[in-house]
């Protein structure tokens, strides 16, 4: 298969996810844990799920504040978003940058997703809509990392 499977196990954590392993068969297998060390009893049909559709490495993940929603990003310069519940259907793409994505994470009030990208730029995504309302230009290199304050 062309496409990049996520597996989710129920240790997870509601920020992000801290391994991530690539196989010989590009499948990449996210598996959440619990910095505390507690494990979170999730709405997840199945005790793992595996999510399909990247056709590249997948190299983030965020849940939203809420914790009913899910995006990742991936080499192939889209962030997937899922609902974090029952089959952890994929219910958007939202596409616009032009190299990987490196890191995305949801707003406080999780009607944003901000991503960051090796094309330079962070992207201000419209949680509702899906289309990118903002562009952050101007890094001269790869962004790594976004995070958004907690307060405010």
């Amino acid at each position: 298969s062309d496409h990049v499977t996520i597996i989710l196990s129920p240790m997870i954590s509601t920020k992000s996810f801290s391994t991530l392993h690539h196989s010989k068969m590009t499948t990449s297998t996210c598996t959440l844990h619990s910095n505390s060390g507690n494990i979170r009893t999730s709405s997840l049909s199945e005790p793992t799920m595996k999510l399909s559709g990247h056709k590249g490495s997948v190299y983030c993940l965020s849940y939203d504040p809420q914790g009913e929603l899910i995006c990742s990003g991936s080499f192939d310069s889209t962030v997937l978003l899922w609902k974090a519940s029952g089959n952890c259907e994929n219910i958007a793409v939202l596409t616009g940058h032009k190299n990987a994505i490196l890191d995305v994470t949801f707003t406080n009030d999780s009607e944003k997703i901000i991503t960051a990208s090796a094309d330079n730029n962070l992207g201000v995504y419209d949680l509702y809509t899906g289309e990118r309302i903002k562009r952050f230009m101007g890094h001269k290199g790869i962004v790594n990392a976004v995070d958004v304050c907690r307060e405010g």
